[in-house]
C-alpha cells in the first residue's frame, strides 16, 4: 500500500473516531424534500462492500430496487449507489451518520444528483433513508418518519390518515399517502 493512500485512509478514520463528518442533520422535511430531485420507495436488493484498486478507500455498492416514485420523475427499475464504509477483507470502515441499507428492506428515499450529474446521492445523509413496512392490517405502505421532522411540519397533518400509527422506535409510522401529502405540500410538487 503506498504511503498517500495510508495517509488518506489513517485521516479518514481519525476524522470519523471524532466524529467530524457528521454534521447535526436537523434539516425540515421541507428542505430534505426541496434539494430532492426523487423521492421514491425501494428495496435494497444487494448490499456488497468494494474496495477499489484505484484508491483503496471501502465502500458498499447498494443496488435500489424502485417500487414507487413518491416525487420526481425518471427513476424506474433499479438504482445504484455507492456510499463510503463497510467491512472489505480485513478492512473495516464506518462513516458517522453515513446512509445504511439492509438487504431486502423497504425504505423511503430522499435522492439528489452528484456534482458531475451522472450518479446519485441520498440528500441528508442517512437522514434522507427512511424504513417502510406493510401495515398488517390494511396491507397500505407505512413509513417512519423522524419524529424531529413532524416537529416542524407535523402541523400540516389534519388529515385522519395522516395521524401517527405507532410510534415504536425513533420515529412515527405514516401511512405512505400522508408521507406523500407531507411531501408535495412542503416543496410545491
Amino acid at each position: 500500500m503506498n504511503t498517500r493512500r495510508i495517509l488518506g485512509m489513517s485521516l479518514l478514520l481519525w476524522l470519523a473516531s471524532m466524529g467530524l463528518p457528521a454534521r447535526d442533520r436537523t434539516e425540515s422535511l421541507a428542505g430534505l424534500a426541496g434539494r430532492s430531485s426523487h423521492v421514491a420507495l425501494v428495496r435494497c436488493a444487494e448490499a456488497a462492500p468494494v474496495t477499489p484498486v484505484s484508491n483503496g478507500l471501502v465502500y458498499t455498492r447498494y443496488i435500489l430496487e424502485v417500487q414507487e416514485q413518491i416525487a420526481g420523475t425518471g427513476l424506474a427499475g433499479r438504482v445504484t449507489l455507492r456510499v463510503v464504509g463497510g467491512t472489505a477483507g480485513n478492512i473495516r470502515v464506518t462513516v458517522p451518520d453515513a446512509p445504511r441499507f439492509k438487504e431486502n428492506g423497504i425504505y423511503l428515499v430522499m435522492l439528489r444528483p452528484a456534482g458531475s450529474g451522472r450518479h446519485l446521492l441520498v440528500t441528508g445523509a442517512a437522514g434522507g433513508v427512511w424504513p417502510a413496512r406493510r401495515n398488517k392490517t390494511t396491507s397500505n405502505w407505512e413509513v417512519e418518519v423522524p419524529r424531529r421532522l413532524l416537529g416542524r411540519d407535523g402541523e400540516k397533518m389534519n388529515e385522519p390518515s395522516a395521524r401517527p400509527i405507532a410510534a415504536p422506535g425513533a420515529g412515527v409510522w405514516l401511512e405512505l399517502a400522508a408521507v406523500r401529502q407531507l411531501i408535495a405540500s412542503s416543496d410545491g410538487r
